[in-house]
């Protein structure tokens, strides 16, 4: 064991913070002040806390006013296809080392474990961060212990969850205020993923052909194909063995996406749902137009979910980015990961 202890990251002051926070028009909450607090600190820190209350904006403004290179802050969905991609080339070993190369902090953003070779992965890279003193900076919906949250599966990623919590202050970032939402609420967007719509389709129309597509050696059939735009069902895209690496590859291939038959989350099983969480969660960082046709209405799209608490909040904050979409409901905006 090696206890908690600091590490050699660059200081940052914690007025850093509250003049980015003037720049952009607001104060800081209680709990938004306690991050950055903590940020301001040397301990290596995981931000928790529902979806929209401010930890991507804080992990933004420390790592802003870091000397250049460094810090590494790494997407989870990107962090697994890099890894995987290193460890084929150099090993387990040459990969960790490529990864915490130079650097005094390391980022994970949005971190989210649901599968045992990610545990694998992301245990390797946390103990390599911190037998190394480069400070490590969490952000997750979840927190720790509701990590891999397949019941199958947890168990195996325990020791993991000690061990962040062990190295780890975890703070928990949620002031009442969901600023995405009320972002959304205050603006018209229509580009990006928000240039994207939610309809309600009950049955596809009958003139779309399948055509045969591939990604890193895995074959799917879509309906409509061009550099612009690709139109695909759930079934395909969702109910294949596809990886987020697949989907990362693919929101850079096409410029806007429309996925067709999408169910019910309750009328599919956990792995479908869980790519489709996975699928969601890329389109929105990649910044791609999304239109969903969907089976069920607005209203019953997420009832009775076979998805996590955490990822289905994320899921339908992403979602309700687009015109007529799902808006989270108070019941779903108060849910909080245990």
């Amino acid at each position: 064991m090696f206890g908690r202890r600091k590490q050699s990251a660059p200081p940052v002051g914690n007025d850093v913070f509250v003049e980015a926070a003037t720049r952009a028009g607001f104060r800081l909450d209680p709990s938004q002040i306690v991050a950055a607090q903590h940020l301001s600190g040397r301990d290596h820190l995981y931000l928790t806390g529902p979806v929209g209350r401010g930890k991507t904006w804080l992990v933004d403004t420390y790592l802003g006013a870091l000397p250049p290179k460094c810090a590494r802050r790494l997407h989870w969905h990107e962090f697994g296809r890099d890894l995987d991609a290193l460890i084929k080339g150099r090993g387990l070993e040459g990969a960790l080392a490529t990864i915490t190369s130079g650097i005094r902090v390391l980022c994970f953003d949005e971190l989210t474990v649901d599968d045992r070779a990610d545990g694998i992965y992301i245990d390797a890279v946390i103990r390599r961060a911190i037998e190394r003193d480069i400070r490590l900076i969490i952000t997750s919906n979840h927190r720790p212990p509701d990590l891999m949250p397949h019941p199958l599966l947890h168990a195996t990623f325990l020791p993991s969850i000690d061990f962040i919590e062990m190295h780890c202050s975890t703070v928990e970032i949620d002031g009442g205020t969901d600023y995405r939402a009320r972002y959304r609420a205050g603006a018209h967007h229509d580009q990006g993923f928000a240039g994207g719509m939610w309809t309600t389709v009950r049955a596809a129309p009958t003139h779309r052909v399948p055509q045969p597509e591939s990604v890193n050696g895995r074959n799917f059939f879509a309906w409509d194909s061009t550099p612009d735009h690709i139109g695909v069902t759930f079934e395909e895209i969702c109910g294949r063995p596809l990886g987020a690496a697949d989907y990362l590859h693919l929101a850079r291939r096409y410029r806007s996406w429309t996925v067709s038959g999408v169910p019910g989350l309750a009328a599919t099983d956990r792995q479908s749902a869980r790519r489709f969480v996975h699928l969601v969660d890329i389109l929105y960082d990649q910044d791609v137009p999304l239109t969903i046709e969907c089976a069920v209405g607005r209203g019953e799209f997420v009832h009775h979910t076979v998805v996590d608490d955490a990822s289905r909040v994320r899921l339908l904050s992403r979602l309700s980015a687009l015109r007529g979409a799902p808006a989270p409901s108070r019941t779903d905006q108060s849910i909080k990961t245990r």
